[in-house]
């Protein structure tokens, strides 16, 4: 990269390549493929929904599966609230050459079942860095404080001969 531009000047560098590099203008398309594939996302993924694989990746792949698990969101519903399921999909997929989604049945949404929720990261993003610059202050403070009275010179008593 800086070789090749080396005739202009601030053209090379770390802003050049990110977030993407001009060398990777051929993946920016779909390339077909005949290949057996199943793609699984979650109706209810919104970090990679699936009508972008439904609308994008499945007409350029011939022999290309989609599953939309329902009332699923992201991996960790997938994987992990239903580990049977997610263990038996791909196997069967990959030793039958079907999809099979029986195991995946519509469920409700448990809003309330996420471990952390927005609101509690907010508060800990905020809350643990705010934490630690207090704490860093009163430690400071103690350091500063302590150091004064090491300074101070040290008052002798009146009225005493000391002989």
């Amino acid at each position: 990269m800086i070789a090749s531009q080396a005739g202009r000047p601030g053209a090379a560098g770390f802003h050049s390549v990110w977030p993407d590099s001009p060398g990777n203008a051929e993946y920016r398309t779909v390339q077909p493929g005949a290949v057996e594939t199943l793609l699984v996302g979650g109706e209810l993924d919104f970090s990679a929904p699936p009508v972008n694989a439904t609308n994008e990746l499945v007409p350029a792949l011939s022999r290309g599966h989609q599953l939309v698990l329902p009332g699923l969101g992201h991996t960790h519903d997938a994987w992990e609230r239903r580990p049977e399921a997610g263990k038996h999909l791909p196997t069967t997929f990959f030793d039958a050459g079907h999809v099979d989604r029986t195991q995946f049945d519509r469920r409700p949404v448990a809003l309330d079942a996420v471990p952390l929720s927005m609101s509690t990261v907010a508060a800990l993003l905020i809350g643990v860095p705010a934490g630690g610059v207090l704490i860093g202050v009163l430690v400071l403070g103690l350091l500063l404080a302590g150091a004064c009275v090491a300074a101070r010179p040290v008052a002798r008593r009146a009225g005493g001969s000391g002989r």
